[in-house]
């Protein structure tokens, strides 16, 4: 058993060497005996009978990669098609504001394509600010659609939860200014 895990952990080494990779897929090659761990690894020995000992040691390594890989996801939505968004600064608010370990304050550009559409999404855990530069936005905040042009601001609290859109023919561009999870 030593053997397999010592076996488990150099190749764990080795892949950190590689580009990273979807922790879910990972964690099924270390389950299933992928290349990943090599044939002193596999659940099933020469013999033909499974191993328990093996399935629980390779169960520990691999729930918490499915977990680490579900909470990424969850994290993570892809952005919208046709929202082009660009970073400008960001501040790492843990050693600036006692309380705000792991949180960053954000400002990019976004320019959104006529017709793209941001789905609704909460802003849960993550205040927002935007002011519209150039063109104008449809939002649609509690069923409720409202137009913002230039010079416009709309403000985003941890209750609301919104929706955007344009539904011009000209493209929009906005400055955002979030506090968000460090990635």
């Amino acid at each position: 058993m030593l053997v397999e895990l010592k076996l488990m952990l150099t190749d764990a080494i080795k892949a950190s060497r590689q580009p990273p990779r979807n922790p879910a897929c990972i964690a099924l090659e270390i389950l299933f005996h992928s290349s990943c761990c090599g044939a002193a690894a596999s659940f099933v020995p020469t013999g033909g009978v499974m191993n328990p000992s093996r399935i629980a040691l390779r169960l520990l390594l691999v729930l918490p990669m499915l977990f680490a890989a579900r909470a990424a996801t969850a994290q993570a939505p892809a952005p919208p098609k046709g929202f082009n968004t660009t970073t400008l600064g960001v501040i790492d608010l843990g050693p600036e504001i006692e309380g705000m370990q792991g949180r960053v304050l954000r400002m990019s550009t976004t320019t959104v394509a006529p017709g793209s559409v941001m789905p609704a999404h909460p802003h849960k855990d993550r205040p927002e600010i935007i002011y519209v530069r150039e063109g104008t936005i449809t939002e649609i905040r509690n069923g409720t659609a409202k137009e913002h042009g230039p010079g416009s601001v709309l403000i985003m609290t941890h209750d609301t939860v919104h929706g955007l859109e344009n539904r011009s023919s000209a493209p929009v561009v906005y400055i955002a200014a979030p506090i968000a999870r460090q990635p």
